[in-house]
Formats: structure tokens, C-alpha cells, sequence
């Protein structure tokens, strides 16, 4: 039975958060965008905390990897496609043994830059708090997201 990208994600943070619920620090919204309806990689999941230092804590303690790590084991067991998670550098026309080609003109900082920018191509699963949504966009979501 085919299930649509977007009833996989919502029942995937769901789950996510049911799993999480009691363990740790709050979620107290979440989200999802991107036009993963055309490629599944281009797909971003934001879960929020109440404060900074909710999300500061979370990322240090290792709860917002567990939060990363069980969102995608939650999208994959419901048939979200694998591909989506794994990164994948365009490679730009040129056969792989050419890419000391592709960067020999490039500082080494040039070059991470535009690695970086070619590995952006997977699902990214990001935090942040309603007190930054508040401070930097008085708590509109839309404009925070801008």
C-alpha cells in the first residue's frame, strides 16, 4: 500500500514524540517543510523547546541526536526511502577521480564550503526554542522561518 511522504512524516514525529515523552525535556511544537513531494531529501523536520537553554541542554546531553536518531528509524520503518537520508554529492558532470580537479584553484575553506553546500542534498532534522522564535520574529513561525 503506497503511503504519501507527508502522512509518513507526520506519523513519524508522532511516534518520535510519544517515544520521547518523560525522557527528557519537552517538545512544544514541531514542523516540517521543503518540497520533499518532489525529491524525499528536501525535506526539513524542526522540533522546538520551550527555551535556549532547553535546547542548549538538549544538544548537549544527547537528547536531540536521540530525537534525530528515532525520527529516522520512525520515517524508514513506515517507508520513507532510505536514499533520503544518505548524503549525496552532486558530482557536478565530472567522474569521481576528477574531483581534485573540481577544487585545485580552491583555498581549503573554499572547498569545505562547497562541499558542504553539495551535502546538503538529505533529510535535516533541526531544534530550536519558542523563546528564539519570540525573540527573533515575536513569535511568528513564518517570519522566524524567513
Amino acid at each position: 500500500m503506497f503511503k504519501s511522504r507527508k502522512s509518513i512524516i507526520k506519523a513519524s514525529i508522532k511516534n518520535t514524540l510519544n517515544q520521547v515523552k518523560g525522557k527528557g525535556l519537552d517538545i512544544v511544537y514541531n514542523t516540517f517543510c521543503g518540497e520533499y513531494y518532489v525529491e524525499p531529501f528536501n525535506l526539513t523536520i524542526w522540533y522546538f523547546f520551550k527555551t535556549n537553554e532547553d535546547w542548549k541542554n538538549a544538544e548537549d546531553s544527547g537528547f536531540a541526536d536521540e530525537i534525530r536518531q528515532l525520527t529516522k528509524i520512525n520515517m524508514l520503518k513506515k517507508g520513507y526511502p532510505v536514499s533520503a537520508f544518505e548524503i549525496n554529492i552532486v558530482p557536478l558532470g565530472f567522474e569521481k577521480h576528477m574531483e581534485q580537479y573540481i577544487f585545485a584553484n580552491h583555498t581549503e575553506e573554499q572547498k569545505q564550503e562547497h562541499i558542504k553546500e553539495l551535502t546538503r542534498r538529505k533529510v535535516s532534522i533541526k531544534f530550536a526554542s519558542e523563546e528564539d522564535v519570540e525573540k527573533k520574529a515575536n513569535g511568528n513561525y513564518y517570519r522566524y522561518f524567513k
